[in-house]
């Protein structure tokens, strides 16, 4: 079991309250002591950053990173302000912590029943700072401002998960049975202790994996570690489908530590795939002395060693039609029979047993290969998992979590700047398995470089029908060149061109597209090397037409200012044409022309690097390029 997450703090939830007492900010500064109290006791930090918040760690264990907002305005208050509720204010809080980076978002929002309003005075404020003098007390629960809160909320953001947080019970029922259909489900006491608290956030929260073995913010996959946590806990079997290389396992995984968590069982997993012989089918169910060849023994199978645990079974579909009835006798009744056993010597075994598959169950149960009974059995809860195409935002971190895995340095390599929106145009059919497989590729074959980069990690190739004579990667959108030229990189997957009847010039105008952004002199020989390697192959290929690669990308470089890297790849260049050894008149006319005219720091760039020329250059009889 692998572990990917970078530190403790990375899985802490980050939650929204919404309550007019505890989100209530002083204009003396002084701190908010209901909100201290409340929060050092059921394990919150409080992120709030308001004169009123409290540095102190909670007690204990911290559950979550907590933000304090009371919905109301004026903010912050003191004697002798009006107050009233400001629901655009809420939502406008709400939205700056949902529509913002992953890591960033709301994993759950707590929103309070009753909020007091009118003036403050002196006498309100005697007992509870910054407490306004109107009650509510009379008003009928269905109309609290909570209520309306919430309507909002799930409005605008269906997917953002809230719960009623509040010590006032009266029509609890009726207030449950109308918010249950938009997915508010829980009514949270606020005497309840830290550990229910924490249970709450754990079950209800989009919440990311605390163990560190499914990496990502993304709605899709939190949700499916929401489920997974809710059943991990129960003896539930638990379906588990998605593509190929999508996690499966991973994420039975993490189910299993949530079902130790209460059942301290045994979590053991199989592969389907060993069933096509005796020796797996044994494996899975046990057998007896004399069942088959080479079995000179009784022996325990896996289900019987997962007796008051669980088992992940992946890959179903690859189970038989007579293994399926064994395995559903166990589920439905928890009878196992051994290979080779007499059916009426059954041993009783308490297994959950959770599975994972690519394949369309329905479908085979219609092909007639699949049991519609233990479909019907195992599809108790059923977890779909998202392709890597649908986590993009996810991305920067699982390549991170790879970097960690397969780099052997002591300070692992940094992602490349434009290496993400490279990946990203890219449809990713094997899913993280095939993304893994080429970080770790890239890692074996480079073990000394300092940063990941789009070359280091070929794509496959296409023609691209929307440009001419271009290559593009399978499956792209727009603006893969535009995103390989942030980090430089002219990678081979990608200088190559796919059509052999290219011709040199428009290759060249496909290279000159790329911005020369090299951060290194390593990586800017490996962009011309490569360049001069695909034209040697064309017979039409000479000096001459590398002099013309270097002469647009420079002229490409100066249209755009790129003072950052102007002097470095003018001089570099100068001296990848001598190693070239390219005739370099036509470039000197480029320069004086273009570059010695240029007015401001990019022109004094340009000055330094020309006279650097003449220790690369000697005087020549050259011939014009």
């Amino acid at each position: 079991m692998t572990n990917l997450r970078t530190t403790e703090s990375d899985y802490l939830p980050r939650i929204l309250i919404i309550d007019d007492q505890y989100g209530r900010s002083l204009k003396d500064g002084t701190q908010n002591d209901l909100r201290h109290t409340w929060r050092r006791t059921h394990g919150l930090l409080d992120a709030t950053g308001d004169a009123s918040a409290s540095k102190s760690k909670p007690r204990g264990e911290t559950v979550a990173r907590a933000f304090f907002f009371s919905g109301q305005s004026p903010s912050p208050v003191g004697i002798g302000d009006e107050i009233s509720n400001d629901l655009p204010a809420i939502l406008q809080t709400v939205r700056e912590g949902w529509v913002c980076k992953p890591e960033d978002r709301w994993a759950l929002v707590l929103v309070d029943m009753e909020f007091v309003t009118g003036i403050i005075t002196e006498e309100s404020s005697r007992d509870e700072a910054g407490a306004p003098s109107k009650s509510p007390i009379g008003q009928a629960a269905t109309e609290y401002f909570g209520l309306k809160i919430i309507e909002a909320i799930k409005t605008e953001y269906p997917d953002l998960p809230v719960v009623i947080l509040s010590s006032n019970k009266q029509n609890q029922d009726a207030i449950s049975e109308r918010y249950e259909g938009q997915g508010v489900k829980v009514f949270i006491d606020k005497q309840c202790t830290a550990e229910e608290l924490q249970n709450y956030i754990w079950e209800e929260g989009l919440v990311p994996d605390e163990l560190g073995l499914s990496l990502g913010y993304s709605l899709p996959l939190l949700k499916a570690l929401r489920i997974a946590r809710k059943v991990g806990r129960t003896r539930s079997p638990v379906l588990i489908t998605g593509q190929s290389g999508t996690g499966k396992q991973p994420l039975a995984e993490y189910l299993m530590q949530w079902s130790a968590k209460s059942t301290n069982g045994p979590q053991i997993s199989f592969n389907c795939a060993k069933l096509k012989t005796e020796t797996g089918v044994s494996q899975l169910f046990g057998h007896v002395k004399g069942a088959f060849t080479n079995a000179i023994s009784d022996k325990k199978g896996l289900l019987e060693a997962a007796d008051g645990g669980d088992l992940f079974l992946d890959e179903l579909s690859w189970l038989n039609l007579e293994n399926q009835s064994r395995l559903l006798k166990v589920i439905e009744d928890g009878r196992l029979t051994r290979l080779g056993e007499d059916e009426d010597k059954v041993k009783n075994v308490d297994v959950r047993v959770i599975c994972g598959t690519n394949a369309d169950l329905d479908l085979l149960v219609q092909e007639g290969k699949f049991l519609h009974d233990l479909l019907f059995r195992l599809d108790v809860v059923s977890i779909e998992l998202p392709p890597l195409s649908q986590r993009f935002e996810d991305l920067e971190l699982i390549v991170n979590g790879l970097i960690r895995k397969f780099d052997k340095q002591a300070i692992p390599r940094k992602i490349g700047a434009g290496l993400i929106p490279y990946l990203m145009s890219y449809s990713w059919p094997g899913n993280i398995r095939e993304l893994s497989n080429m970080v770790e590729r890239a890692c074996v074959l480079d073990q000394e470089s300092r940063h990941l980069l789009s070359r280091d990690m070929p794509l496959p190739v296409a023609v691209s029908p929307d440009v001419p004579n271009a290559g593009q990667v399978s499956g792209q959108h727009p603006g893969v060149h535009e995103a390989l030229a942030l980090d430089g990189a002219l990678s081979a997957s990608v200088a190559v061109p796919p059509n052999p009847e290219m011709s040199v010039e428009d290759f060249i105008q496909f290279l000159a597209n790329v911005r020369l952004t090299a951060d290194s002199d390593e990586e800017l020989r490996g962009m011309f090397g490569s360049g001069r390697n695909v034209l040697g192959r064309y017979e039409t290929a000479s000096n001459t037409a590398i002099t013309r690669l270097v002469l647009l990308a420079l002229e490409k470089c100066v249209s755009e200012g790129d003072a950052r890297n102007l002097e470095f790849n003018f001089a570099k260049t100068i001296q990848l044409l001598v190693d070239a050894n390219v005739k370099t008149t036509k470039f000197n006319r480029f320069v004086e022309t273009h570059c010695l005219s240029v007015e401001g720091p990019v022109g004094e760039q340009f000055k330094r690097a020309w006279e650097k020329k003449k220790a690369f250059t000697k005087p020549s009889n050259e011939t014009t390029a």
